[in-house]
């Protein structure tokens, strides 16, 4: 398992050597490289004026085109797909139409939950040209995780050719359930993913960070960039136990993690200037674009997105490499470079994921 605690651009540019290498070789090689993307790139345009946020920077007060999307982001293609399960971070849908149904009738939604249109899995759709099925739930378990992924897989959702990305567990802390059996449901529903789809990939994503490192959950944001809260051991020791039984779900089931808790807690928690804030405080005026009280922003559901094609990146790197040993080119000019490359990359790599590795070791 690999543990990926940072957001870089995984898939780094070629050196140019005696051939003048390029990506476009590897795409000779049948692979498809999708570099890393920024929050940014991942921006998504929902009215005509080009606004980058559906809430046109107003926190919490939706464009038309937030509730009635016209056409939906998702699809019912199944080739190269990506399949997301999880909670209300990852279904993210608009206070408005929870609250009040009937304003629902052209959210999207996927049996019986409704997804917002501007939810990170939508967004990484249009990322990477992906078809997209996101079977998450507002205030699902891991258990109910397990039930959905179920339904998909009987809808032919998942095969061998998807991407599978699961996102749950801080709900069942709030209700009370163990962390063993939390760990016990996420490898479980990596088992039954895998049973269905063996060549399908699948990681486990983290958390985006509500409390700040000092476990600060900033409740209030009613004047700009000056987020007020008070210390929530709770939230924040729910966080923590989140993130450590997906790490060891990933470890136990052996695919990778994806650890946005770590990567946002510093700049990013309910604390961060409203710019830089990925969750929403529970009475908010100035966070640009949300959709929930306590939940990603805009931007926030950018950065989730962008992480998965970072992690694709990575592993189209991976898959490059497999190719030249199983076709024993390695020594082939130019192809052997592009080996030499990728390579180097994997071992830098390696070499920092250890040295964290052993960072968390002495700290502990």
């Amino acid at each position: 398992m690999r543990i990926i605690r940072r957001s870089t651009m995984l898939f780094r540019s070629l050196p140019a050597r005696r051939t003048g290498i390029t990506l476009a070789l590897a795409t000779t090689l049948a692979v498809s490289v999708v570099p890393a993307a920024t929050a940014d790139d991942l921006a998504p345009t929902n009215n005509a004026s080009g606004s980058t946020s559906s809430l046109e920077g107003v926190a919490n007060i939706p464009t038309l085109r937030t509730i009635f999307p016209g056409a939906s982001p998702y699809s019912d293609s199944t080739e190269n797909n990506v399949v997301a399960f999880g909670d209300s971070f990852t279904a993210n849908s608009h206070w408005l139409v929870n609250d009040y149904p009937v304003l629902a009738a052209q959210y999207p939604r996927q049996a019986g939950c409704l997804t917002a249109p501007d939810a990170w899995p939508a967004m990484l759709g249009v990322a990477t040209g992906r078809p997209v099925q996101n079977w998450a739930c507002n205030a699902h378990t891991t258990s109910q995780m397990l039930g959905r992924i179920d339904q998909a897989i009987a809808a032919g959702h998942v095969n061998d050719t998807s991407l599978v990305v699961l996102a749950a567990g801080m709900n069942d802390k709030r209700r009370g359930v163990s962390d063993a059996k939390v760990v016990e449901n996420l490898v479980a529903g990596v088992e039954k993913v895998r049973s269905a789809a063996p060549k399908a990939q699948i990681v486990l994503l983290g958390r985006l960070a509500t409390t700040d490192a000092n476990g600060v959950f900033c409740s209030t944001n009613v004047l700009p960039n000056r987020p007020t809260g008070n210390v929530d051991r709770t939230t924040a020791n729910y966080e923590a136990a989140t993130q450590a039984n997906q790490k060891e779900a990933a470890k136990q089931a052996n695919v990778q993690f994806i650890d946005i808790r770590d990567m946002t807690m510093l700049g990013n928690s309910t604390c961060a200037p409203d710019a830089d804030r990925y969750v929403s405080g529970n009475r908010d005026y100035t966070t640009p674009g949300f959709n929930m009280n306590a939940h990603p922003s805009i931007a926030g559901s950018q950065f989730l997105a962008a992480q998965i094609v970072a992690f694709l990146g990575r592993d189209a790197a991976e898959q490059i490499l497999e190719f030249i040993e199983d076709a024993d080119l390695e020594n082939t000019p130019v192809i052997g470079d592009v080996a030499d490359a990728l390579t180097d990359v994997a071992e830098e790599d390696a070499e920092e994921d250890a040295e964290e590795d052993a960072e968390e070791e002495a700290e502990s």
